[in-house]
């Protein structure tokens, strides 16, 4: 091939990917999810802003969750990379925000499919933190207590969406997860949908030992709203 056809390939494949994008965003503007609602970040067209409002009837209702979703150069052949800004102790979420949600790893490992959508994700993720999934957690410790005694993870869950979650009189999410700085952020999320296409592993890496997970309990216990 020429390199003017290779130029040409992938212009038409940006603007397929622009395309399909814009249709999805129009969607979710129009027919909005419950509970949800995802914005474009200015001067970065591949970067989205995703508000999530926790049910009522979980450990998360009066949360607002902010996350960071990343699409990926070779969208809809790829997952996006999603990640949560707003700390949240859940089974199947790490404390640097990563996801373990089969939607979001590619096949075979997972089930992403380009036939998959952006709506489809979200209401993915939305029934994940309704209903953790024990079996394959990040978190092993919140995933032992989830089974052994759903109480005291409800309570611990309720506790930390007050800390760092709970807006519901200004409207807008929690507090950040903190990062050494934003730039720092969005390269790790953009490297997380680079790896994506290359290990199905990709969403479980770190996973927070339950030691850890006690300290950040500690550490923020005198931040309690």
């Amino acid at each position: 091939f020429s390199c003017k056809t290779v130029q040409l390939a992938l212009h038409m494949a940006a603007n397929a990917k622009q395309s399909r994008l814009s249709r999805e965003l129009q969607q979710l503007l129009t027919d909005p999810l419950p509970g949800c609602r995802v914005q474009r970040v200015p001067d970065r067209p591949d970067q989205l802003v995703v508000l999530l409002t926790g049910d009522e009837d979980t450990p998360y209702a009066g949360g607002r969750f902010r996350l960071e979703l990343l699409i990926p150069p070779r969208y809809p052949f790829e997952p996006p990379a999603m990640r949560f800004k707003t700390a949240i102790l859940h089974p199947n979420i790490d404390s640097a925000g990563r996801i373990c949600l089969d939607s979001l790893k590619p096949q075979p490992a997972g089930s992403w499919s380009p036939a998959m959508s952006l709506r489809g994700l979200l209401l993915q993720l939305r029934l994940l933190m309704r209903t953790p999934n024990p079996d394959d957690p990040l978190e092993a410790e919140l995933a032992r207590q989830f089974v052994t005694d759903r109480p005291a993870f409800e309570r611990r869950a309720r506790e930390w969406t007050l800390r760092h979650a709970a807006a519901a009189e200004t409207g807008e999410p929690g507090d950040d997860l903190p990062d050494e700085n934003d730039e720092n952020a969005s390269a790790d999320a953009a490297n997380d949908a680079s790896a994506s296409s290359k290990t199905a592993a990709a969403v479980s890496d770190g996973p927070t030992s339950a030691k850890q997970a006690k300290v950040a309990m500690s550490s923020t216990a005198e931040n309690l709203l």
